[in-house]
């Protein structure tokens, strides 16, 4: 136990990165890609950091469905969300730590309501509800705090085409981001949601 613990009361703007995520689905399937390109870069694919990650029915639990709809689609928001959680943690991964300082980072996202309730940190709607509380528990460990805007859809289109597990021109092979995302199987409540999804990330490593 520590005698004395740092409570963060500044928050910094971060320098300066182009980042910006999307998700699809379908009834079965879903997928989610972002990328971002580090600070003092262009925004050029050449220099973009990303990923991209297709799902299937047995790689989410049972739990991550909407009350509404047996389709995927109907969760949409939610798949949105983890596009985000997913960007944030990568970017923390690889960027500096700042002390005591909350680092404010900004991305992009074409889903308003995902914009909005990000904002808020609140929804009742499930599965979302558990995505922002996981983005919350992340928010809090990485010491940052999330600055979700909107873009429109058709100015998303790199990280649109990365959730379709298509790999837009010029993006290198080599940064790449591997990443596992595994949920929990149980049902999300108590501690659990805190660790909702453990974000296993790799180095960036060439896929040819």
């Amino acid at each position: 136990m520590q005698s004395h613990a740092g409570v963060p009361l500044c928050l910094a703007e971060a320098p300066l990165e182009f980042a910006a995520a999307d998700a699809w689905a379908d009834e079965n399937s879903a997928g989610i890609g972002g990328w971002w390109c580090p600070s003092g870069c262009a925004a050029t694919p050449s220099s973009a950091r990303w990923f991209s990650i297709k799902f299937e029915r047995a790689d989410l639990p049972t739990w991550f469905c909407s009350s509404e709809s047996s389709s995927w689609q109907a969760c949409i928001s939610a798949f949105e969300a983890l596009a985000q959680l997913v960007l944030l943690c990568l970017r923390c991964q690889f960027g500096d730590r700042h002390g005591s300082l909350v680092l404010k980072l900004a991305q992009l996202c074409d889903n308003f309501g995902v914009t909005y309730s990000t904002f808020k940190m609140l929804s009742m709607k499930q599965p979302l509800c558990f995505v922002l509380q996981a983005l919350g528990f992340h928010c809090c460990r990485q010491g940052v705090a999330l600055s979700c805007r909107h873009i429109a859809g058709c100015r998303n289109e790199w990280a649109d085409s990365l959730s379709h597990n298509i790999t837009p021109q010029n993006f290198s092979p080599c940064l790449r981001c591997k990443i596992n995302v595994r949920a929990h199987r149980g049902k999300p409540n108590g501690p659990k949601c805190a660790h909702l999804f453990s974000l296993t990330c790799c180095p960036c490593v060439s896929t040819l």
